[in-house]
């Protein structure tokens, strides 16, 4: 997935798709009829004059136009505000950010030659009308629980990953192997499926070692180079309006070439799409009617009342495979791949085929993804795989611009979000110092380096049996630890309970909450401060009438066996019955009150001779 491309931009000159005339314009002034025209050319830079505005309110005025915005009427994509949006934001002397400059095939040799090699599909919709991080949440998990701005924070709450479930869930459940492969760093660590899981997380290095093996996974996510690499003078290759689109032709070009010398190439597909439009103009209306929202309960933010009822605008989407007739050019899918009778091709389109591909069993992830059409039907055109694809493409253009003056860049807008959660993620402060795009790719492997191996040491001490929780005499002797802090945050209404001795492990309910669960420690994730911690399985509330309770289940309760002759430690239905359990239930911290800076003190059972605490199993 590249960015910030619309499909005329890409495509619009290209021959034999709904693209351009030459006619296509819009007004600087959609209130005034007689405002002077702009018309669409062929003159698109590969680097462009500014960064065209794709935020949500943005794309909603240059879908419509402000006279009708203005008049809050939203049922005529009339395509028509692109130029006025840019004009009003003083982009008048650039040409309106070149939203209206669109590039010829010659000019992206490498993935116009891929289209006409295979398939380019020309009604392909991002999935939301805004900017790059909703748009790649939906296409990994079919909603961006709410989100409608790039912002690294689930409900604009700082350091609260986006919890819903995602592709590479469902892959994991059904023992399919996924990786997302990198350049400088792994971009969509704030949904909390992949930064949780860095064992899945590899390098383009490493992509190119597994296609040359045969070693690729079921299913590869694949990010651009976010900043240049100063050592080796490489620029980043995401396609970004202020980076050189011929470094990402350079990059798609060695991506398909590696496929196809794989042993696996007749069992791939590649699909290159783009997250957004990237505020450039794209003449065919975005569907409006009747598109469903993701149904997951979820309000709009940090634009308030969005209702995740229109799609984005339209977006270049390539089908790369052996499987795939020449030339081939889909546009509105065919009625045996619509679910529903409006159905179109979003980015969730994408992992609704993934799903069908691979033989999952997996259901869509919400209303959207079960909504979209899917595109499997255009593997059983051909009878076996075509020998005549291309083993090398044509070379890429030279980019238009030298290191060094990417280098010198300020650092734009998505890269201080990736950096937002890298910091986060690795329990540093934001990178205040790192003002220029220099700087960039080095601070962030660096630091997803901290958060990997963080992350991993963690979920090793969720296998880990060296410690074992229990309920005891306190006069017992070879306790490991029987003193702990129970931790209060400023932010959040839950507790972690950390020990004294063994200070980085924190109360652990287990991987799943469910009655029975055995309570054991691990390494707190990332610590003990409850405002940062991510692990729903160290977060614990503490009742006043002294139960002790996950967060995520507040009918479960902490329990003892001692009554039973049972020193062991679990997760249980509360009771307030006054029986044996619902006494087992009931704990007396003798330490300083929650949130203290300094003391520990015991977690005691009864009459303060037994005690919570761990033993070396």
């Amino acid at each position: 997935m590249e960015e910030n491309n619309s499909f005329d931009r890409m495509f619009g000159w290209y021959p034999g798709v709904n693209g351009l005339t030459g006619k296509e314009f819009n007004l600087v002034n959609t209130k005034d009829p007689n405002s002077q025209k702009i018309y669409v050319d062929k003159h698109g830079k590969d680097l462009p004059p500014c960064d065209p505005d794709h935020g949500l309110p943005a794309t909603t005025s240059k879908i419509f136009g402000a006279a009708a915005v203005s008049k809050k009427d939203f049922t005529n994509a009339s395509m028509s505000g692109f130029v006025e949006w840019e004009n009003e934001n003083g982009n008048a002397k650039t040409r309106y950010c070149g939203v209206m400059s669109m590039l010829t095939p010659d000019r992206v040799p490498i993935i116009s030659t891929l289209a006409s090699e295979f398939c380019l599909m020309d009604r392909f919709f991002a999935s939301v009308p805004g900017p790059t991080w909703p748009n790649r949440l939906f296409m990994l998990s079919a909603t961006s629980a709410g989100l409608t701005e790039t912002g690294p924070w689930y409900h604009d709450e700082e350091g609260k990953l986006f919890p819903q479930k995602s592709i590479f869930d469902q892959l994991t459940s059904e023992g399919l192997a996924w990786r997302n492969y990198y350049n400088d760093t792994p971009w969509e660590l704030f949904l909390g499926s992949l930064a949780h899981n860095p064992e899945h997380v590899r390098s383009m290095e490493e992509f190119y070692t597994d296609a040359r093996k045969g070693n690729l996974p079921s299913f590869a996510w694949i990010n651009p180079r976010s900043g240049i690499n100063i050592t080796l003078k490489q620029g980043s290759n995401d396609e970004h309006p202020d980076h050189d689109i011929a470094l990402g032709e350079a990059y798609i070009k060695d991506i398909y070439e590696a496929l196809r010398a794989s042993p696996q190439w007749n069992e791939t597909l590649m699909v290159i799409t783009f997250d957004e439009h990237g505020g450039f103009f794209d003449h065919v209306p975005t569907p409006l009617k009747d598109i469903p929202p993701p149904g997951d309960g979820e309000t709009s933010y940090p634009d308030k009342g969005f209702l995740f009822n229109r799609l984005g605008i339209r977006i270049p989407t390539v089908l790369i495979s052996p499987w795939i007739p020449k030339g081939l050019v889909v546009s509105a899918p065919p009625n045996s791949q619509k679910p529903a009778n409006n159905s179109e091709y979003d980015l969730t389109s994408i992992i609704s085929t993934t799903r069908k591909l691979l033989g999952m069993t997996s259901g869509p992830l919400t209303q959207r993804d079960a909504w979209s059409a899917t595109f499997e039907h255009l593997f059983d055109i051909l009878d076996k795989p075509r020998t005549d694809c291309p083993v090398h493409l044509p070379q890429p253009p030279t980019p238009s611009t030298l290191p060094e003056d990417e280098m010198e860049q300020p650092v734009n807008g998505l890269q201080t979000q990736i950096m937002a959660t890298h910091a986060h993620l690795a329990g540093v402060t934001f990178p205040h110092h790192v003002e220029k795009q220099k700087d960039v790719s080095e601070w962030l492997q660096k630091h997803y380096n901290i958060h990997a191996e963080l992350t991993t040491k963690w979920k090793h001490s969720k296998l880990d049996s060296a410690y074992k929780v229990v309920c005891r005499p306190v006069g017992d002797n070879n306790w490991a630890d029987l003193l702990w802090n129970v931790n209060q945050g400023s932010k959040v209404s839950f507790s972690t309970i950390s020990l004294r001795k063994l200070s980085t492990m924190c109360l652990d309910y287990g991987a799943k909450l469910v009655a029975g669960s055995v309570v054991g420690v691990s390494l707190c994730y990332p610590s003990f401060n409850p405002d940062t911690n991510r692990d729903p399985s160290q977060q614990w509330m503490w009742y006043n009438d002294s139960t002790v309770r996950p967060a995520a289940n507040q009918t479960l309760c902490l329990t003892n066996s001692v009554l039973e002759g049972n020193q062991q430690v679990s997760i249980q239905p509360c009771t307030t019955s006054g029986g044996a359990l619902s006494l087992q239930q009931h704990w007396a911290y003798h330490g300083p009150a929650p949130g203290s800076a300094k003391g520990d003190g015991h977690i005691f059972f009864g009459d303060d001779l037994n005690s919570l605490g761990v033993v070396t199993a």
